[in-house]
């Protein structure tokens, strides 16, 4: 079996390669930079439709996972060349000259989508009329919205959104991987500069986002879905950090920097895992201590 994935490179899909060569299954890697892969086709144009649909034709994958994305706010050109017109013309290229009734496509968006909301709307339903409030959420919206347009053609397609994505590798720019990264760059003491922590966020394992993507991606009621993938319980950012310092067993202090505060950053952000167990039974996560230690 074949299956082409975008974004192999980041953190979320490093992962998925691993398990997808777990089960045998051949990957292809388009992307801009090159990897250490022996199938990496190089993509110089996120517009060009002929390019994917050629390539799509040499592959003739049984699987499509789009995880390509950008959360680079500085610019807004490259959001949406990255998060909304990359997706849309991989799209477009199956729509033309090639039998997808074989292949399965899955869209990966964000809990960003959802935009601000009050804790009143929480936990965040998938039918809910997200506001999105950056270049981030806006544009992976856009990437949604196409998406289930297209599913009516291209049959067997599901989008999720996965909330706090956590594990082993994670990239520095987001807050438990730069404390990952801090943390084990002390040889015995140190103190970590932090943003606001009295925040609470979903916070679900990498290895479970990935099994369920791939079970969702062979799941026929999932098709023209959006999918929460969320534990549903909102967990401490204070919390976390300092379980990871207890157990690094350093001698490690927090100082909060006002400067790393967001704007507009909710207390409390978590999602609705309902249609998803409705769709695959219920799921028992990995606990987020074991989860924690995996980062130590």
């Amino acid at each position: 079996m074949r299956a082409i994935v975008t974004g192999a490179g980041g953190f979320l899909g490093n992962h998925l390669k691993s398990f997808l060569y777990k089960k045998n299954i051949e990957v292809f890697n388009i992307g801009t930079k090159k990897q250490s892969h022996s199938h990496f086709i190089e993509l110089k144009d996120f517009t060009d439709i002929s390019f994917f649909r050629n390539t799509i034709l040499s592959i003739k994958p049984d699987f499509i996972f789009h995880l390509a994305g950008t959360a680079d706010s500085k610019d807004t050109c490259k959001s949406f060349e990255v998060n909304t017109t990359f997706c849309s013309s991989i799209l477009e290229a199956l729509k033309s000259d090639y039998n997808i009734s074989k292949t399965k496509i899955l869209i990966v968006g964000s809990a960003s989508e959802y935009g601000l909301v009050s804790e009143d709307k929480l936990p965040l339903k998938e039918d809910f009329n997200g506001q999105p409030i950056s270049d981030y959420g806006i544009s992976k919206l856009q990437q949604t919205q196409y998406a289930l347009e297209s599913q009516k053609d291209l049959r067997n397609l599901v989008v999720v959104r996965p909330f706090n994505i956590i594990g082993p590798d994670m990239p520095t720019h987001l807050a438990i991987g730069s404390f990952q990264d801090q943390i084990k760059s002390f040889e015995s003491r140190g103190t970590i500069r932090t943003g606001n922590l009295d925040v609470y966020r979903d916070f679900i394992d990498v290895k479970d986002v990935v099994n369920i993507m791939f079970s969702l991606i062979n799941n026929n009621y999932s098709y023209g879905e959006i999918v929460n993938i969320c534990r549903s319980e909102p967990f401490s950012l204070r919390k976390i950090v300092e379980f990871m310092i207890r157990h690094s067993k350093k001698d490690i202090t927090l100082q909060e920097d006002l400067s790393r505060h967001k704007k507009n950053d909710a207390k409390t952000h978590f999602g609705c895992n309902k249609k998803l167990f409705s769709i695959l039974g219920k799921y028992q996560f990995r606990k987020i201590d074991d989860t924690l230690r995996s980062l130590i």
